[in-house]
């Protein structure tokens, strides 16, 4: 276990706590609801309060202080047990995600809940989500509806947003479109960037409000510019291919540049093509490899079709046909009938692979019988090839292959 890591042994209210462990009474009793210092006046309570929760931000956050979760974790459960609201969430939200303490679902509920109860909006938040995850409770729509709610008429952007997933997907709730816009109109116009996408998905399908295109973009545009990298996918593919909005590949490789450099494969390899054709931008066969790879690497059967061909033709790196071969294949097994194809293709002619008609026409097969009908000419040539014992062989390996590797 990391030595960052701060591990604690909790005794929970129902059970016994020794008397040699003042830390873990200290939990006993702040999750019980007590205090551990007798009688203190009000205002001195909420001086102190403030203080011990200020300095478990300072530990928390290493702010003019080096950071020590067990610190913060300490500072935090004084001010809690002084009933500081704040503190039991920060406490909460530290056990929910193990931020340098052990996750427990349970610790992190029971903290929730003393401040949700006090009022405090995120808190009521994040317990609502782990009433809909079952996460530390059973699982319950119903209660993490009302706890979203209570948050939400607070004002807070992302438990609105949370109501409006709700009803949008039916996730427990009966499915409501025109409620799921509502919530999402009042986080979005706070400028929570899921809610605004999420809106321009609503207005694009004409979910619950009538179908406005232009809406959709500004809504999905603004959320794009908060960094918002769903939004940035959706606009990069749509002026892309364009269609219901004017096609724009200068805005094409802006947003696919952005949600290419937060690592979507799909906007590496839309980013690749038009480098590839130069579309919106100046044709750079080298700079098309570089996100063709990107997407590649990360299983895009699509940019793995692309980089074969690249290597086989030598456009934007040296030509290589084993290399060319080696990505056909990783496209090929995901079920790409073009990359089949071209496997194929290099088995009959031995480039990259020795030669093996077999294997050709494995592999052609797998792509005809996938659909591809172009290959069926080359298929049928290289059955004229083979010995009847040869091809009954190749037919073999070839439903393996159609079983394994289908789009």
């Amino acid at each position: 276990m990391p030595s960052s890591l701060v591990q604690r042994r909790v005794v929970y209210p129902r059970g016994r706590a020794s008397s040699s462990s003042y830390e873990g009474m200290a939990k006993v009793l702040a999750i019980a609801g007590f205090g551990c210092d007798g009688i203190v006046d009000p205002s001195s309570k909420q001086d102190k309060a403030r203080e011990q929760f200020s300095l478990g931000e300072k530990y928390h956050n290493g702010d003019d202080a080096p950071k020590s979760y067990e610190r913060a974790i300490s500072y935090y459960e004084k001010a809690a047990e002084y009933g500081h609201a704040e503190a039991q969430y920060s406490l909460g939200k530290m056990y929910h995600t193990g931020d340098g303490v052990e996750q427990d679902f349970q610790l992190a509920e029971a903290w929730y809940r003393k401040s949700a109860e006090q009022g405090f909006a995120k808190a009521q938040n994040n317990l609502g989500g782990m009433y809909r995850e079952g996460k530390g409770v059973p699982q319950d729509f119903q209660l993490a509806l009302d706890w979203y709610r209570k948050a939400a008429e607070q004002g807070l952007a992302q438990a609105q947003f949370n109501m409006g997933a709700m009803y949008w997907t039916g996730d427990g709730v009966p499915q409501d479109f025109q409620l799921a816009l509502d919530w999402y109109h009042r986080a979005a116009e706070q400028g929570l960037a899921q809610a605004q996408n999420s809106l321009g998905v609503l207005y694009w399908n004409g979910d619950g409000v009538p179908q406005d295109f232009k809406q959709a973009m500004d809504w999905h545009t603004k959320a794009a510019e908060q960094g918002h990298v769903g939004a940035q996918v959706i606009l990069g593919g749509r002026y892309y291919i364009g269609g219901e909005v004017p096609q724009d590949y200068q805005l094409a490789v802006k947003w696919n540049r952005k949600a290419a450099e937060q690592g979507v494969a799909g906007a590496q390899l839309i980013l690749g093509l038009l480098y590839s054709n130069g579309l919106g931008i100046q044709q750079d066969d080298e700079q098309a490899v570089k996100w063709y790879r990107k997407a590649a690497e990360q299983g895009n059967k699509d940019a793995q079709l692309n980089l074969g061909n690249a290597y086989y033709v030598g456009s934007g790196v040296p030509k290589d046909a084993r290399l060319a071969v080696d990505w056909y294949r990783k496209a090929a097994e995901q079920g790409d009938v073009d990359a089949q194809f071209n496997l194929g293709a290099s088995y009959i002619r031995g480039d990259g692979v020795p030669q093996d008609h077999k294997q050709a026409y494995a592999w052609l097969s797998t792509s005809v019988a996938n659909g591809n009908e172009k290959a069926k000419r080359d298929r049928d040539h290289v059955a004229k090839q083979l010995s009847f014992d040869g091809l009954t062989e190749a037919q073999a390996i070839a439903a393996k292959y159609f079983e394994s590797y289908r789009p």
